[in-house]
């Protein structure tokens, strides 16, 4: 580990100088007590995102352990074929492309969404339409897990978000809501129920990136009923 006296040299005029710059920082001190101003551990040992996802874990436990609701979140697959990857020209080496592809996978809101995004684009450029087809998909999920979604796929120019027979929804409180959001929504009540987005016009890769903003609105009309 550095030395108290240790000089560190950066270059700071490429993408992304500031963000390493704040990784070695966190390296050498670690990311701190959030409960006041020690220093301590070493954040690399694990990962910056894994320390996130930890920390958040200990959060939701604790709320749990002191009796408040922990909200509901349903693992979601997402079956849509569309171009969604990291392109090696775009992001260089296997490891810093894995550690991008874990920021992706963490995308639950339009805040991480957008804090991602400008990482990105600080680090690495204009982000290909590959790969926002990947933070679109991750993004879904999030959505999708909230709103008792298990799986998503396409087919005849319908997104079909299939509903968890196990999540605590309100069947009216659901139709409801999407009848307030969008007319290309619908509820089917079949032996399977899904949540149906429909539209003819609109490209498989359109449609996915129109169904996160729409489904963020469904998932606040969902929380107004509360």
């Amino acid at each position: 580990m550095p030395t108290a006296n240790t000089i560190i040299v950066f270059d700071a005029e490429e993408f992304g100088s500031g963000f390493r710059i704040a990784m070695r920082d966190l390296e050498i001190r670690g990311a701190g007590n959030i409960f006041g101003p020690e220093q301590s551990g070493q954040v690399a040992q694990v990962g910056y995102d894994m320390y996130c996802r930890l920390i958040e874990e200990a959060v939701r436990e604790a709320r749990g352990a002191q009796g408040e609701a922990i909200p509901y979140q349903t693992e979601t697959r997402v079956e849509v074929r569309v171009d969604a990857y990291l392109p090696a020209e775009y992001v260089r080496g296997d490891t810093q492309r894995m550690e991008i592809f874990k920021r992706i996978a963490m995308i639950k809101t339009r805040e991480i969404r957008e804090d991602v995004i400008e990482e990105m684009i600080d680090r690495f450029g204009d982000i290909p339409d590959c790969v926002m087809n990947l933070i679109d998909i991750a993004h879904l999920r999030g959505i999708c897990g909230r709103l008792g979604v298990n799986r998503v796929n396409y087919t005849a120019n319908t997104l079909i978000c299939r509903l968890d027979p196990n999540a605590p929804l309100d069947p009216a409180r659901l139709y409801a809501a999407l009848e307030k959001t969008d007319k290309r929504l619908l509820l089917s009540a079949s032996r399977e129920p899904a949540i149906l987005f429909r539209d003819t016009k609109m490209t498989v890769e359109e449609m996915l990136r129109a169904a996160v903003p729409i489904l963020e609105k469904v998932e606040a009309a969902m929380g107004e009923e509360n």
